[in-house]
Order: structure tokens, then C-alpha cells, then sequence
């Protein structure tokens, strides 16, 4: 390992230097071992074992070029994947400094050395895990179950028994997958939707069973507390657009006060809207934003041209631009409700149904997920198994191009080889023959077994399940 010179801390009288740790050049190291010397500059001066002046010193010390201080909620959201490396590399650095050792006591190294670590455990017992506490009113069941979106459907991810004061208590020594999660209520499995971001998740919620969203208290979580203070703002004002609509009902046939209703509601619209822009413009890395925002649609610039070609340019100024207020790459969002209807209408219904130009459509979004594993796996799946059941005309094309552009190209890295052969071979065959009937049915796990026999044109044709990882 290289060493690195760095700039003089005083301990006492004492000159003391240490050396660099190489390591793999990732942010998320880098500032795993800045916290760690923040933390233990923090804990020297506390416990009077050195000035503030030299804790100051400590923690400026240029260690790896370390990048500028995150906050504490972000050292305990970086630090759990990394903390052994954290150690190591802390006690390397020490251990290198000749100079270190011979000028300062060793009591005192061991003392350092000592607070690190333990820094380390603090942050990682209290940023390890999610722990999400939970008092309902008007809510006598006994348990209580958290889902999460994943795609298209919704899952369970745990369930709760109350406590003897009240509290349903979800907890685990892992960190929970961003997204949007539910409190799924019994017995009509009613919800109250909760903000999980990539940190914050020790939390409590007090809420009624039967009136969530005004009732609703956070403590410690900012991101839910401004989704809630959304929800609010939204319940206030719509029972005055509610009336609204109503009167606009009735009085379609009188163009003066039909237009003086919607004059109004165009009020409360811009109201809305100018909420959500300052949601966004003071909270933009929280859920709360990227939920809010996902709800924009882009707003395309003016079209010269008689109205067909004005039409046929925003058209294809849509496609482009269809994603702009979305990152349909984020994991966030693949657990939220938002994502798998946006695609969903993209490709089906905004798309014109042609082969062509639905496959065109589909590496749009494939491409857009190339550097989200995750969500790549997910809906290169997902548009695998739908082409596969489509009983639509032509649109086996749609099968065998991701076949052969994801899956035969060994993109498909989590499917076991055997199944990628059968269906590239599968692809193979249809793209031969387009007019045999034969699918093959795919499903999340990617494994494949044999399935149902049914007859196709007269001939009787093996019909493949496929269940992914």
C-alpha cells in the first residue's frame, strides 16, 4: 500500500502523521471511513481526552482525499455495507505512521484506535436495520401487516402482532428496499401508504384507522412527513373541486357559468401545482418529490404546421420526452405504484401496436434500466413472459426479438444456461415458422419445467413454464 503525507495534527507537543489506505476507488468506502474519523474526532473532544482544537485537526486530516462530510443519516446509511473495510483501513492508516507511533503516547493511540471501532459498531447498530413503529385508533385487530409495490402487484414483507401498549412494532437487522409500503389494515385490507426511503427507517406512526391522512403524526421521518403534509393539502381542497365538478355537471347548457366553474377549478389546479413545485424545489432527493414529480407529464413546445402535422411532431416529441419527470432506472420507483403504469401505458397503449414499433418501444425503456440491474432483471422478465401469453396476431416478433437481442446475447446473466438455450431455441423456431402457435410462458424465477400440452393448428405442441430468480 502506498503511503500518502498529510498535513500536521498537534497532540500535545507532538507532531503526528499517518499514512494512506488504498482503496477500491467507490465513493461509498471513501466516505465510510469519513464519517469514521469524524465520529472519533467528535467522541476525543467529548470525553476530554483531547481538545476540540486537536479533534478539529483529527478530522481534517485529508485521509484517501476523502470527499465533503455527508451528515450522520448518511454515514449510517453508508456504513453498514462497508464497516469491516472501515476498520481495517482505519487501523492500517494508524499502524503505517511511523511517526504516529514514535511521537504520540500509546495509550492514547490505543484510546483513538479504540473510538474508532466503536464508532463504527454505534453507526452500524443504529443504521443497520429498520425498525417501524405503528398506534392505531379505531383499529381492534390484533396484527397488522406491512406490503410493499414491486412492478404490477404487491407483497407482503411483514407482519405485526400489538403489543401490551398498543404498538405494532416491524423490525429487522437489514434495511428494507426503498420504495412505497404499506400498512395493509384487517379486515377489508385497506391501506395507509408509508415513504420508505434508502435511510430513515426508525420511525413512528400514530395515526386513526378511519381518517389516516389527517390524523396522521411522524416522528422521525421527514420524508413521510411531507407526503402527509401533501395528502392534507390535497384533502382540503377537494371538496370544493368536488363541488365544483358537480355544478359543471348540471350546468353544461349554460356556457356562461360553465365557464366561470371552470375558471375556478383551473384555480385549485394551479394552487396544486404550485404546492407540488415547491414540494419538489425544497425536498428533490426525498420519495415524496420523485412521487410527486413522476405525475407531470411534459409539457411540449409549440408545432408549426397545419394540425395533422402539428399532431404527428408533439407525437414524436412525446416519445422522447415521455420519461423526462421519472428515472425509471431507480429501485425506488420499482416499488412504487407509478412505475409499472407509466410503462405499461408506453408500450401499450401510447406505442402503436405493431411489432416493430413496440419492440423499438421496449428498447427505449430496456436501454433506460442498463444500469439498474434490478429493475433491468424485472422487466426484461416481465416483457418476456407478456409476449410470451399474447394472443394477439404477429406479436410472437416481440418474443423473439428480446429473445435474441437480451436473452441469446447473454444478457440474461441471472438465468441458468439450460434455459436460456430453450428459449433461444424456442425464438429460434418461431421466428422459422411465425404461424406455429406454440408460447413460451415465463415467469419471475427463470427456471423452466415442463408444463400442459395443448394443440396448436392440429399438431400437438409442448408448451414450456419458465420461472425466473
Amino acid at each position: 500500500m502506498p503511503d500518502g503525507e498529510m498535513p500536521d495534527a498537534r497532540w500535545g507537543d507532538a507532531r503526528c502523521q499517518t499514512g494512506r489506505c488504498q482503496i477500491p476507488e467507490q465513493t461509498a468506502y471513501r466516505w465510510a471511513i469519513s464519517c469514521a474519523w469524524h465520529l472519533a474526532s467528535q467522541n476525543l473532544a467529548s470525553q476530554n481526552l483531547v481538545s476540540p482544537r486537536l479533534a478539529s485537526g483529527i478530522w481534517h486530516l485529508p485521509v484517501w482525499h476523502l470527499p465533503v462530510y455527508q451528515g450522520v443519516n448518511n454515514c449510517k446509511k453508508i456504513l453498514s455495507p462497508y464497516r469491516i473495510c472501515g476498520y481495517l483501513c482505519v487501523y492500517i492508516a494508524i499502524q503505517q505512521s511511523e511517526r504516529f507511533k514514535k511521537s504520540c503516547r500509546m495509550k492514547r493511540f490505543f484510546t483513538l484506535f479504540s473510538i474508532v471501532f466503536l464508532s463504527f459498531s454505534t453507526l452500524y447498530a443504529d443504521g443497520g436495520g429498520y425498525k417501524i413503529r405503528v398506534k392505531l385508533e379505531n383499529y381492534p385487530e390484533k396484527e397488522l401487516t406491512l406490503g410493499f409495490h414491486y412492478g404490477e402487484k404487491q407483497y407482503v414483507k411483514d407482519t405485526a402482532s400489538v403489543d401490551a401498549d398498543g404498538w405494532f412494532t416491524f423490525q429487522a437487522d437489514t434495511l428494507l428496499p426503498c420504495g412505497v409500503y404499506l400498512l395493509v389494515l384487517k379486515p377489508d385490507n385497506s391501506f395507509i401508504q408509508l415513504m420508505i426511503p434508502q435511510e430513515d427507517q426508525d420511525f413512528t406512526v400514530t395515526t386513526d384507522a378511519k381518517n389516516p391522512v389527517d390524523k396522521m403524526k411522524i416522528k422521525g421521518s421527514d420524508d413521510n412527513e411531507i407526503f402527509y403534509d401533501y395528502l392534507r393539502f390535497l384533502n382540503k381542497l377537494r371538496p370544493e373541486a368536488d363541488t365544483l365538478r358537480a355544478q359543471q355537471a348540471r350546468l353544461k347548457a349554460q356556457k356562461a357559468d360553465s365557464i366561470a366553474i371552470a375558471n375556478k377549478l383551473n384555480d385549485l389546479d394551479k394552487d396544486v401545482r404550485k404546492f407540488q413545485n415547491d414540494l419538489i424545489a425544497k425536498h428533490p432527493a426525498t420519495m415524496s418529490a420523485k412521487i410527486v414529480r413522476s405525475s407531470f407529464e411534459p409539457e411540449p413546445p409549440a408545432f408549426p404546421g397545419d394540425e395533422k402535422e402539428s399532431n404527428r411532431l408533439k407525437y414524436f416529441w412525446f416519445k422522447d420526452h415521455y420519461f423526462d419527470n421519472i428515472d425509471i432506472a431507480d429501485p425506488c420507483m420499482l416499488r412504487s405504484p407509478i412505475l409499472h403504469q407509466k410503462i405499461d401505458y408506453f408500450i401499450t397503449k401510447f406505442t402503436p401496436q405493431h411489432p416493430d414499433s413496440v419492440n423499438a418501444a421496449i428498447d427505449i425503456v430496456i436501454n433506460k434500466m442498463k444500469n439498474s440491474p434490478e429493475s433491468f432483471k424485472y422487466y426484461l422478465i416481465h416483457f418476456l413472459n407478456y409476449y410470451a401469453k399474447s394472443t394477439f396476431v404477429g406479436f410472437d416478433a416481440c418474443y423473439v426479438h428480446i429473445a435474441k437481442k437480451y436473452y441469446c446475447s447473454g444478457q440474461a446473466n441471472w438465468t441458468k444456461k439450460e434455459d436460456v438455450e430453450k428459449i433461444c431455441d424456442n425464438a429460434t423456431r418461431l421466428e422459422a415458422h411465425p404461424d406455429r402457435q406454440n408460447r413460451a410462458q415465463h415467469h419471475r424465477d427463470g427456471s423452466q419445467q415442463p408444463a400442459t400440452q395443448f394443440v396448436g393448428r392440429g399438431r400437438r405442441l409442448h408448451r414450456f413454464v419458465f420461472l425466473g430468480s
